[in-house]
Order: structure tokens, then C-alpha cells, then sequence
């Protein structure tokens, strides 16, 4: 995610949480992105930063 470091905000946020309507081994990632900065690959960096942080951090199992 260092690409996301050096940029000025360009997402509105990123972030994972349990919902309830869903197994519980599955989370639900939800993010916004400012239109200037879409198509540009940040939410995929963001994204897949989130999904590494999950898997080594809160005892996520595949």
C-alpha cells in the first residue's frame, strides 16, 4: 500500500466489518473512493491491503 501513502486522500475510507447475514467466517469490505481518484487501481491496492491485514492479523482462516 505505499502507493496509497504518497497520494493526498484519495479514498474516502476503507474498512472491514462482520454482518450478521453472513457466515461467520466471512467479513464484508466496504469502501467509498473520490471520483477524481477512480480507475486509478487505489481501491484494489486498498482493498487487497485490507484482505492481507485481516488474514495475518485477526485470525482469519481461508
Amino acid at each position: 500500500m505505499s502507493n496509497l501513502k504518497k497520494r493526498e486522500n484519495p479514498s474516502d475510507g476503507c474498512c472491514s466489518g462482520i454482518k450478521d447475514e453472513l457466515p461467520a467466517t466471512n467479513r464484508e469490505i466496504m469502501y467509498g473512493i473520490s471520483k477524481d481518484y477512480r480507475s486509478r487501481g487505489y481501491t484494489t491496492q486498498a482493498v487487497q491491503g485490507v484482505i492481507q491485514y485481516l488474514f495475518e492479523n485477526t485470525g482469519l482462516k481461508n
